[in-house]
C-alpha cells in the first residue's frame, strides 16, 4: 500500500518521469531525457506509529469528554 501511495505522488510531482523499485525501500527515478536518481525511503518502524496513535487516542479521549460534558449540559 505505502509503494502505490509513493507512486501516485511520483506521477503527481513528476509527469513523464519513471518510477522503478530496485528494493524495498529504494527507488530509482528516471527522467524523460535518461537521467536516473536514486531515493532511499526509510523504513516504517512501530515507533513512528506510536508517536502517531499516542497523541491521537489522548485527543479523542478528551474530544469524548467535552461532547460528554456538553451533554451533562444540555440536558441539565
Amino acid at each position: 500500500m505505502r509503494r502505490k501511495i509513493i507512486a501516485f505522488e511520483i506521477r503527481i510531482r513528476y509527469p513523464g518521469w519513471r518510477l522503478d523499485w530496485v528494493a524495498p525501500n529504494k527507488a530509482t527515478l528516471t527522467r524523460p531525457d535518461g537521467e536516473q536518481y536514486l531515493i532511499v525511503f526509510p523504513p516504517w518502524s512501530w515507533q513512528r506509529l506510536v508517536t502517531w496513535l499516542v497523541p491521537a487516542v489522548i485527543w479523542l479521549w478528551g474530544m469524548w469528554m467535552v461532547c460528554v460534558g456538553a451533554l451533562m449540559l444540555w440536558r441539565g
